[in-house]
């Protein structure tokens, strides 16, 4: 490989760039420029793309999301994004030693921007990337995380194996007169998703507005699914988006204390719903314990994906003084 370049993805190259993605291995639907622009409407930061050239070819890049916080300048978790993932080329050989030699080259460049542009950047790197030796020889910190996968192949075989708990609260709803609409009341699951974290006593994470203009942005690349009783009262609610590859159920919120296994339903109507579009459905996340058992009843597939995280000196300098 010659000597590679990172600089800004260009609004021209916008096409490009989101075909790039598309073809990569490691692409998702988070790291297109349509998700960038989700996020810059976001107040509380900025994103952008940063694409690795070759000779003028793209061979990787990565969307980033920086912010301030305090003093520092970070590069970490953007709002409802559950990867910010290196990209890399699709490999034109099969030889292990150049593929490495290859992305751990490109690594190394990613790792030199961040390092010199913030104090703090996290990565929430894609499933597929296995191989995260490079990151940890730079010095960054690993952890592992986890999320549910539920694959769509086989609907009938699905349910054969899914838990009874599960095939039993949905025939409840089902009984119950429970019935699920699409892209409706929008509003009323914005409540829903308040009282979520209200009823925990926590601050709610993501702004309303910020939900509803994502919506709008993204328009035939997400379905609201809401769960309504026969008083036609809204009781659960979830958002799910999508790219060519597969679908994510990127947002979920409930009544309290659900005595008709709406919920369960509502996941149900959305697994036959991307059925006959997709092989799988990503339920993004299982890394809380008390959260995990209702995704664990549907889900196919364990999958985990790793988290690195780096300081700088700068930083770890300012900490050494506070806490000395």
């Amino acid at each position: 490989m010659t000597k590679l370049e990172i600089r800004e993805i260009r609004e021209s190259e916008f096409p490009a760039w989101d075909k790039f993605v598309k073809e990569s291995q490691q692409g998702n639907f988070f790291s297109t420029s349509l998700w960038m622009d989700v996020l810059n409407k976001y107040p509380d930061g900025k994103s952008r793309i940063m694409g690795i050239f070759s000779s003028n070819d793209l061979v990787s890049g990565i969307l980033i999301y920086e912010r301030k916080k305090a003093f520092l300048k970070i590069m970490a978790y953007p709002p409802l994004t559950p990867f910010t993932t290196i990209i890399f080329r699709e490999s034109q050989t099969s030889r292990l030693s150049k593929i490495e030699s290859s992305q751990k080259k490109i690594i190394k460049l990613v790792n030199d921007y961040l390092s010199s542009e913030y104090n703090y950047a996290a990565l929430q790197l894609e499933p597929s990337i296995k191989d995260v030796r490079p990151f940890l020889w730079l010095g960054w910190k690993l952890s592992v995380n986890y999320t549910y996968e539920i694959a769509l192949s086989d609907i009938s075989n699905l349910w054969k194996g899914m838990d009874k708990d599960a095939k039993y609260e949905i025939n409840k709803a089902k009984n119950s007169g429970i019935i699920i609409e699409e892209n409706k009341e929008i509003d009323k699951f914005l409540i829903l998703y308040e009282k979520t974290f209200l009823r925990q006593n926590s601050k709610v994470p993501i702004k309303k507005g910020f939900i509803k203009d994502m919506v709008g942005t993204l328009k035939n690349k997400c379905r609201l699914y809401s769960a309504i009783t026969k008083e036609n009262e809204v009781v659960s609610g979830a958002l799910v988006v999508w790219d060519e590859k597969k679908a994510y159920y990127l947002m979920a919120a409930s009544e309290p204390n659900l005595k008709h296994g709406a919920n369960y339903l509502l996941l149900w109507h959305i697994i036959e719903d991307m059925s006959g579009k997709f092989n799988s459905i990503d339920l993004v996340g299982a890394n809380i314990p008390n959260l995990i058992k209702f995704k664990r009843e549907f889900a196919t597939e364990l999958v985990h994906y790793f988290v690195v995280e780096k300081y700088s000196p700068f930083f770890i300098e300012i900490l050494d003084k506070l806490y000395r």
